[in-house]
């Protein structure tokens, strides 16, 4: 019986929820204040004919109540999923949707997706479809192609790269990470 609590601890040990700190660069209008309570996803596959929505919260921020763990996300084989992500803020005590200033300053944020604790073969394709205004990409729309029958778990990181952004996933602060469960339907 110790698996589960093992795997609830170690997903636990994985939310890092922390809001963008203050920088020098003037043309980032971020609240420090803010911290992203809300994380939704949105996976159309191609057909049309199965549209998903999973979820991560903590309304509160960190500390205080646990967060709701993530939704899991599950997948067709061989599907193809246009996928949108959405982000919520908070700011005193009141709740607002973020992603359009993301969108925004999609110069300085990345989205990073890494399919975890699957098996050395490409299970799991994300190709991110948005670019921001230099050519690099942002990641808030993006395809998900499924090309294995195995379960894992997909992080997805929020990176923070002011005046920094190059198009990797391995510079910036983290807004925030998240653990999905992954598993074929």
């Amino acid at each position: 019986m110790k698996k589960p609590f093992i795997f609830l601890s170690a997903v636990s040990l994985l939310f890092i929820l922390t809001a963008c700190e203050d920088h020098d660069d003037d043309d980032h209008k971020h609240d420090e204040s803010e911290s992203i309570s809300k994380v939704s996803l949105t996976l159309i596959d191609s057909t049309l004919k199965d549209t998903i929505h999973v979820f991560w919260s903590d309304a509160d921020g960190s500390g205080g109540a646990n967060p709701i763990l993530p939704d899991t996300i599950e997948l067709k084989l061989n599907g193809d999923y246009l996928t949108s992500i959405t982000f919520e803020g908070q700011v005193d005590g009141h709740t607002h949707d973020i992603t359009e200033e993301i969108k925004a300053e999609g110069n300085d944020h990345l989205l990073c997706f890494a399919p975890m604790h699957l098996p050395n073969v490409i299970a799991l394709e994300i190709t991110r479809l948005d670019l921001d205004s230099k050519g690099l990409e942002i990641g808030l729309k993006s395809i998900w192609k499924n090309r294995a029958q195995i379960n894992g778990d997909v992080q997805i990181q929020l990176k923070h790269q002011p005046g920094i952004k190059n198009g990797t996933c391995d510079i910036g602060e983290t807004d925030v990470e998240l653990l999905f469960p992954f598993k074929n339907k």
